[in-house]
């Protein structure tokens, strides 16, 4: 077993299912020295884990585990720019606004989309 340790300063949180952003991603991050860290599905890790900012879709967070995060970034007075694989939809736009001040929301079915721009 590898026994890792994740610094928030090089660490990279994600919450997702998609396979192109994951490659996409990870080959970034060995460019550019960044640890990934991929969180189980409705499991406490987007507290638990250090991370300079996050890709998360919410329906793998789980409700309940993001009104969690939401409550300990608000009691941490914590700022992590926030990337989401949403809906997009203005009731979940309005779930973030006033919680989160950095983050941009990319519909879900869109993200198979996405590339990595130099």
């Amino acid at each position: 077993m590898i026994n890792k340790t994740f610094a928030a300063e090089n660490t990279l949180f994600c919450q997702f299912e998609n396979n192109r952003l994951k490659a996409i991603l990870e080959d970034w991050a060995a460019q550019n020295r960044i640890s990934i860290y991929y969180g189980k599905p409705l499991s406490p890790d987007i507290i638990a884990v250090p991370f300079f900012a996050a890709i998360v879709d919410k329906q793998i967070t789980g409700s309940e585990i993001w009104v969690d995060y939401l409550t300990y970034c608000e009691d941490t007075d914590t700022v992590k720019p926030t990337i989401f694989l949403d809906d997009c939809s203005d009731k979940t736009i309005s779930d973030i606004i006033g919680q989160l001040d950095r983050y941009l929301c990319i519909k879900r079915e869109d993200s198979d989309g996405l590339r990595m721009v130099k």
